[in-house]
């Protein structure tokens, strides 16, 4: 386990814990990391990954695994709205 309480945090980030289903302990603890969403866009990351959770575990795959989970979303915020092309502008 790594310190982290000397890190300085990036202005404007966010962390938000979407599911907590107990200790990181004895459970998988799924992060989400956004590139591409701009400030104004935060609550839209946000609002993506709450999606993309209850997309992931509603099914019957994955629904039963749902309590061994923790979900967390990081929120960076980009300078530029969108993916990149990977072209050097």
């Amino acid at each position: 386990v790594m310190d982290l309480s000397n890190v300085e945090p990036i202005r404007n980030s966010e962390v938000r814990t979407i599911v907590n289903q107990g200790p990181t302990e004895n459970r998988i603890d799924l992060t989400f990391v956004g590139d591409g969403y701009t400030l104004a866009e935060k609550e839209r990351f946000f609002a993506d990954v709450e999606r993309m959770t209850r997309d992931m575990f509603e099914g019957q795959t994955f629904a039963s695994y749902l309590p061994l989970f923790n979900v967390h979303a990081v929120f960076v915020p980009s300078q530029e709205s969108g993916i990149t092309d990977g072209v050097q502008k």
